[in-house]
């Protein structure tokens, strides 16, 4: 009985204030197992935040005598970070269940991998699997209700993973490889003439590039050598790949990103930087890829990110923590 309610229900989710989402669109079809893993990322709450905003503004005002004079990330970390006593009641709490948690620089995100059991014990919740009633593939794990643990309150800004339900989005357009009529008349050669960067190669062997891909876009090698070939711009291949990424499968986006980039930052090593995983449902995990680049000091200086979320569907508190991480990026030029 209780399985039909929950059927026919609009879930209202609730966290001690900290998440606030209802939904229509999800049905449960039953319990996951108790070993199942979810993947919990806690927000930590962060010092200089306003410090961060006002830093962010200054280096990118040409009108600013700060303009330009970023620092790097682990420079930031000594401005923004978590607060020690919040580092320590993660590390107790999660502990005391045998879970050890992993912390991004800074200490501002504490990342660890749950089992269904643990976790319904540690933050009084129940966990089903539920499917979306207009697409079948999106399938989650979430519990409808949860508690956070009465040490971890004052310190956590937002919990995801837990009651955070998804929201439709387009789905994936694949790429055949074909390149003609693809492009229309915004050619390579359009591009060169309307921003004056024809005939430019990079010689600089220091400078790098990105393109993130979400939503299982992925990028073919070869399509993008046909790419290449066919506009006549040098010869270069992704350098590295950070996450998955499935050649025979090419998507639209991710395709059209990596082949653009090539002809604009042309001979500049290029990286691809994938989440395949879903955030929000299908929309993209825009915190797992930040998390990402700001654990990552190596990472190229330019970054493509060609996507964004439906803003409504997104609970306030996570949105504002991953503009905070966005303002980091920035800061750091």
């Amino acid at each position: 009985a209780g399985l039909t309610m929950l059927l026919v229900s609009c879930f209202i989710i609730s966290c001690n204030g900290l998440v606030k989402f209802s939904s229509d669109q999800w049905c449960p079809t039953g319990k996951p197992s108790p070993n199942d893993e979810i993947y919990v990322i806690l927000g930590l709450k962060q010092t200089n935040t306003e410090w961060l905003e006002e830093t962010l503004l200054a280096v990118s005002d040409p009108h600013s005598p700060q303009y330009g004079h970023h620092i790097s990330l682990e420079e930031m970390v000594h401005f923004v970070h978590a607060y020690p006593e919040g580092v320590t009641a993660v590390k107790e709490v999660l502990g005391s269940v045998g879970i050890v948690p992993e912390f991004t620089l800074g200490e501002g995100f504490a990342v660890a991998y749950i089992p269904v059991s643990v976790a319904e014990n540690l933050f009084s919740a129940e966990f089903y699997q539920y499917k979306h009633i207009e697409d079948a593939r999106m399938i989650v794990t979430r519990s409808k209700t949860y508690t956070l643990p009465h040490h971890l309150i004052e310190h956590v800004d937002f919990v995801a993973g837990m009651s955070d339900f998804p929201a439709q989005n387009s789905h994936k357009k694949n790429f055949s490889g074909n390149l003609k009529g693809i492009y229309n008349d915004t050619t390579p050669d359009v591009i060169d003439k309307a921003y004056n960067i024809s005939g430019y190669v990079s010689k600089n062997s220091k400078n790098s590039q990105a393109i993130a891909g979400f939503l299982e876009q992925y990028f073919s090698p070869d399509d993008l050598k046909s790419f290449q070939t066919q506009y006549n711009i040098p010869l270069k291949p992704i350098v590295k790949v950070i996450g998955k990424n499935e050649p025979g499968d090419p998507g639209m986006e991710a395709s059209l990103d990596v082949q653009y980039i090539s002809s604009t930052g042309r001979n500049v090593d290029t990286w691809f930087v994938s989440v395949a995983k879903n955030a929000n449902g299908k929309q993209e995990d825009f915190m797992t890829w930040l998390l990402e680049l700001i654990n990552n000091t190596d990472s190229p200086w330019v970054h493509s990110v060609s996507y964004g979320d439906y803003e409504k569907t997104i609970d306030p508190k996570y949105m504002e923590r991953v503009e905070q991480e966005f303002m980091k990026l920035g800061v750091s030029g």
